[in-house]
């Protein structure tokens, strides 16, 4: 989300997105779209972070988060084993790559 306040991009995917509540700030300053994907056990980018997120997008057409039951951080990497979620980590791909095609 910085790079996207801070430069010409059209568009945003965020995974796992540590530290975003600390920056929602500056998402006044965002004009494309954003897809941010978090999983809803993660311990750096907790509940808390990610329910601040969503209720700043929830004011913007062009922006989505979605949460996935059950997910670590890192719920999308295969090396995580136990914390690697393969239907969470499909449908987040498919979600991003369904964004990246509309832009």
């Amino acid at each position: 989300m910085q790079a996207a306040a801070r430069f010409d991009v059209d568009g945003v995917v965020s995974f796992h997105g540590s530290f975003v509540e600390n920056f929602l700030g500056e998402l006044a300053d965002v004009n494309c779209p954003l897809a941010f994907h978090y999983g809803d056990n993660d311990a750096i980018a907790p509940m808390a972070a990610i329910d601040k997120v969503k209720a700043v997008c929830e004011n913007r057409d062009n922006a989505e988060v979605f949460v996935y039951p059950g997910g670590q951080h890192g719920y999308m990497f295969p090396n995580r084993g136990a914390g690697y979620l393969a239907e969470a980590a499909q449908l987040s791909w498919d979600r991003t790559f369904e964004f990246l095609n509309n832009l």
